[in-house]
């Protein structure tokens, strides 16, 4: 059976079986929407209660792993060890045979070499820059410098010369108890060559290097004047200032006492270098300070601690200090001193003071000796109660109680002679106690025989056993030595 298939006309459109199937389901899809809508309307929805919002919490992040870098090795520097050989060689000529040395600095530590016959040396030390110096004794020296290189190996000839020789004329302008000194260093640097002191013959810096430049520091006490880039040899002429006086007062409160009785100069460390006494009124005079230099002042005293810093000016005394300011109008009070004189001293005597003050916060001591039959205490305090005893060999100790006033203070003490009493105590217990009343007093243990120094007036000597009473012996009137029998 034949079939006429029948050809679409091109103006009728091809349908192919993949759209019918996605037609189909478009139109299935809006039906099931138009009930789903319609169901909706036919019944109201349940009421809902709605969700809390909650906080968004990121999620960690895993940390991420990283390897370590490896660690960057640095290289070791090169050895820093470099070596210098030489030979020192001795000019023609005679010259005097001493001991060869031969040292290496650079300019803050200095380093021995090792050194051989014929002058040689050697020096095992780290790379840099430095000075060498042979010397041969106090006669011969000479430099050079090097620059040593670390891992090679410097070969130096140093030629030696005689010594050169500053000379320092000083005028001091006035006397001073300090040593006057002067000390070389090397120009630019504070590495000290040579030092030199104050003699019968003037002051003079030998042992140093024909043709170098040095700064000279000449210093007597506190007083100091610098002189830079001197060439040896050399005559120079300086003038020492003169020093000043530093003066000043402590702020106290009206209708107090001054609690301080000394101030102290301190240096950069801390240390005390001069200190002075404070008056009555707080007042004080420190004497010697160097002028044109930094001085650091302290006074204390129970709850009090004092500090100032200042700059003392190039000329002329500084004006006065106040320490706690305000300080107050008072006068400064004349130094105190004693003077003891012990009269009717025997020949060729020699006198010892000692001097105790007390007051509200403490005791202090001082005195005074001398070979003599007379000596002065200074640095007292006046108006305070004051205790004096006065001793001499041959004479009876003497204790007085004094007021002192500001100023010079006089004592007279006469001696009261003692004579040498000696003797044999036998029997008793020991130890045993021997006295005179106003002289010496001795103890036995273990020997019978003494000797003490009595009254030349006095009639009798005391005496007991270990435990026992005092017992009393008659002494010979006028015999100088006497002796003495006692039966303990």
């Amino acid at each position: 059976m034949t079939r006429n298939l029948r050809r679409p006309a091109l103006s009728e459109p091809i349908v192919r079986p993949l759209s019918w199937i996605v037609a189909a389901t478009s139109i299935g899809v809006v039906i099931l929407g138009a009930r789903a809508v319609s169901g909706r309307r036919a019944r109201p929805a349940a009421h809902e209660a709605p969700e809390e919002e909650r906080p968004i919490t990121p999620s960690p992040r895993p940390p991420a792993f990283r390897p370590a870098a490896p660690v960057r090795q640095i290289a070791a520097p090169a050895a820093g060890l470099a070596h210098v050989r030489g030979r020192a060689v001795v000019p023609p000529g005679p010259h005097k045979k001493g001991r060869f040395t031969v040292k290496a600095d650079d300019t803050h530590e200095e380093f021995d070499a090792a050194t051989g016959p014929g002058g040689s040396f050697e020096l095992h030390l780290p790379a840099g820059d430095y000075t060498l110096t042979a010397a041969a004794g106090d006669d011969l020296i000479g430099t050079a410098k090097v620059r040593a290189r670390p891992g090679t190996t410097e070969d130096v000839t140093i030629t030696l010369e005689p010594v050169a020789t500053i000379t320092v004329k000083v005028d001091l302008g006035e006397e001073v108890d300090a040593d006057v000194t002067a000390i070389a260093t090397r120009v630019g640097t504070e590495f000290q060559a040579a030092e030199g002191d104050m003699d019968d013959d003037g002051l003079a810096i030998t042992g140093l290097v024909p043709g170098v430049r040095y700064d000279l520091t000449v210093r007597a006490g506190e007083r100091m004047v610098e002189v830079p880039g001197v060439t040896a040899p050399a005559t120079i002429e300086v003038t020492l200032p003169k020093a000043v006086a530093l003066r000043g007062a402590i702020g106290f409160a009206a209708g107090t006492r001054c609690p301080f009785r000394r101030v102290h100069l301190l240096d950069e460390d801390g240390d005390e270098t001069s200190s002075a006494d404070v008056d009555a009124h707080c007042h004080f005079e420190l004497g010697e300070v160097a002028p044109g230099s930094e001085v650091h002042l302290r006074a204390t005293a129970r709850g009090w601690i004092v500090d100032e810093r200042l700059t003392v000016p190039a000329q002329g005394d500084p004006p006065p200090v106040c320490l706690n300011p305000p300080c107050r109008e008072l006068p400064p009070i004349a130094p105190t001193s004693l003077e003891v004189i012990l009269t009717g001293a025997p020949p060729r005597s020699s006198i010892s003071v000692e001097v105790t003050q007390t007051d509200d916060d403490d005791t202090g001591a001082s005195g005074c000796a001398s070979s003599g039959n007379q000596c002065e205490a200074r640095d007292l305090q006046p108006d305070r109660p004051t205790t004096v005893t006065v001793t001499e060999q041959l004479c009876a100790a003497v204790r007085r109680e004094v007021i002192l006033h500001p100023g010079k203070n006089t004592l007279t003490v006469p001696c009261q002679r003692l004579r040498l009493v000696e003797g044999l105590a036998h029997g008793g217990r020991r130890p045993a106690t021997i006295s005179c009343p106003g002289g010496g007093e001795t103890d036995l243990a273990e020997t019978s025989v003494f000797d003490l120094h009595c009254p030349a007036d006095g009639t009798e000597l005391r005496y007991r056993a270990a435990g026992g009473p005092w017992r009393t012996a008659p002494l010979q009137a006028g015999a100088d030595p006497t002796f003495v029998e006692l039966a303990l």
